[in-house]
């Protein structure tokens, strides 16, 4: 296993998501259950140099260091504000390597220093204890416990307003059921996520949420037709129950369907293609929403060293703070990576993302787009040790023309795993 991806698999597992920040963010950003590997094992390389056997288990350490310039770190049109802001990440996991079931416990923290801007300084933790028991061959149950501190900026997770991020404290909980007969694949969860604002020095805002408590269902049916190719249907269900600041509360219920494919071709091609549409019934307005979205990803690597991916389609996001708008995304990304040596690899992207913000009754907020390339380069310095240096930028243009920014960011980051 590669020193990024072992790496990336501690980080995934522990809580937060190193490329946030590899990518530019000067602020973590919270990541959701669907991002944590609970419906899939995680890998164990005995032959990997990284990694401590410890009788049953693997014990995996690792820290990063992150160097960034930004020149615009409040996201401002005018009065530009630069800052050199140094990022620290360290992470440590424990794996059990038994042959059948499973336990994973991963503790990460992400520490942000401004040098200049202290009042936008971050501290973000988390910590999660997994596990998976095998009831039988292609029967099995899994689940997780985590527990979040989180600084969150006004906005979407993708296009944050460059404010003071407020700190949110969550525990989040899931138990799932797999089961495999042949070519058809059955999975259930329920889940459970409450998140509370711990921040009373920050500014309250009409519509923030100062508690969010959310509970859920969801079951996916997989056909796989062919080896690496299979088609789904998902169904989910979440209630949301928001404690607002001046003591209104509300309920959000969301109902979902997704269906689509996962498709590989020749070694040479692979992506996804699914189309879904969600519901949203509110207790306090007689309106309720539908919204149908549609995702279409391409991998193609036309060489061994190369690869291709292309992503296109349309999300749709609450707020990270306020519970009084949502957020319709359509992207679309396009990024080449190659590498040109064992121990070196390039990366470039492009970026556009239209963000749509409108009120729980469908009236439109405000409009953006925002552009957003980006470069770096990976060195593999032992198998233990790696770097990376990278550049990215970011243009908004926005229907609110004071909302308007570009940002230029560098990038310099040493990781080590032992």
């Amino acid at each position: 296993m590669s020193l990024n991806r072992r790496y990336k698999l501690l980080l995934l597992s522990g809580g937060t998501i190193l490329g946030a920040l590899c990518s530019g963010a000067s602020v973590a950003q919270p990541i959701s259950p669907d991002d944590i590997l609970v419906f899939q094992r995680h890998e164990v390389d005995y032959n990997s140099p990284v990694g401590i056997p410890l009788g049953g288990f693997l014990l995996t350490t690792g820290l990063s260091y992150n160097a960034i310039y930004d020149d615009n770190i409040f996201l401002k049109k005018t009065n530009l504000t630069h800052d050199f802001i140094n990022v620290f990440k360290p992470g440590i996991a424990l794996q059990s390597n038994w042959g059948r079931h499973e336990v994973f416990v991963g503790l990460e923290a992400t520490k942000t220093d401004y040098r200049w801007n202290s009042q936008k300084d971050a501290l973000d933790y988390g910590g999660i204890v997994s596990g998976t028991y095998d009831i039988s061959y292609g029967t099995f149950v899994n689940g997780y416990l985590k527990k979040n501190q989180r600084n969150l900026s006004r906005g979407s997770e993708d296009d944050v307003d460059g404010s003071v991020p407020i700190k949110y404290n969550s525990w989040a909980s899931r138990i799932g059921f797999t089961r495999a007969l042949s070519y058809i694949q059955m999975k259930a969860a329920a889940f459970h996520d409450n998140t509370q604002r711990a921040d009373s020095m920050a500014t309250a805002v009409a519509g923030d949420f100062l508690e969010r408590d959310s509970n859920g269902l969801e079951g996916t049916l997989t056909y796989e037709y062919f080896p690496k190719n299979n088609l789904f249907v998902t169904v989910a269900h979440t209630n949301i129950d928001y404690n607002l600041v001046g003591g209104d509360s509300r309920i959000v219920n969301k109902s979902e369907l997704k269906y689509g494919m996962n498709f590989s071709y020749w070694d040479m091609y692979s992506g996804s293609l699914y189309f879904g549409h969600l519901r949203t019934d509110y207790s306090h307005i007689d309106n309720a929403s539908n919204d149908p979205y549609a995702t279409f990803i391409l991998n193609w690597a036309p060489e061994k060293l190369t690869n291709v991916s292309f992503s296109t389609g349309r999300s749709y996001s609450d707020g990270n703070i306020s519970a009084d708008e949502k957020v319709i995304i359509d992207n679309m990304k396009l990024a080449v990576s190659h590498q040109f040596m064992d121990s070196v690899t390039g990366n470039i992207y492009g970026t556009i993302a239209d963000n749509s913000y409108k009120s729980l009754t469908g009236a439109k907020l405000r409009d953006n787009r925002v552009y957003g390339t980006g470069v770096d380069a990976q060195y593999k310095v032992s198998d233990h040790m790696g770097l990376k240096l990278g550049y990215d930028y970011k243009h908004r243009n926005s229907d609110i023309e004071s909302e308007n920014y570009k940002d230029n960011r560098i990038l310099f980051s040493v990781t080590y795993m032992h």
